[in-house]
């Protein structure tokens, strides 16, 4: 595994405005053009134990390392300016093959645990007014 050091100054962000365009925002894209590397950068929000991380940004990424237009591409999870774990992005997009995302009101996304494995919460039980379907 390729250890990233995302404080290297040669890693450069895509701007807001390029990854609400791509989909991909809140998470970010970065790319190391030495290494000719990209990454898929996200920050857990406080207010959950998982991480969203955009099914737009996996697709992205994992097409451009298939494309050959980067080297290779990583998930990057942080906690603050802390990286908590890094995937390969083929392995990821590999976890999330058959797994439905979830639609949230800036894409969908998947919910990620902190060792980088996918999270799929448990069924969701039927409400006491619902029928029994069989």
């Amino acid at each position: 595994m390729h250890i990233l050091n995302l404080s290297d100054p040669r890693w450069r962000n895509y701007t807001t405005a390029q990854t609400r365009t791509l989909g991909i925002y809140p998470n970010s894209l970065r790319h190391h053009a030495d290494e000719n590397i990209g990454a898929l950068v996200t920050v857990k929000s406080n207010k959950y134990d998982e991480y969203a991380v955009s099914a737009t940004g996996i697709d992205y990424l994992f097409r451009a390392q298939e494309e050959g237009r980067i080297k290779s591409g990583y998930l990057v999870l942080m906690r603050g300016n802390i990286i908590v774990a890094t995937k390969d992005i083929a392995a990821v997009a590999a976890m999330v093959s058959n797994v439905f995302p979830r639609e949230g009101q800036l894409g969908p996304y998947y919910w990620f645990n902190a060792d980088g494995t996918v999270y799929v919460p448990g069924a969701v039980e039927l409400t006491p007014d619902e029928p029994m379907p069989f």
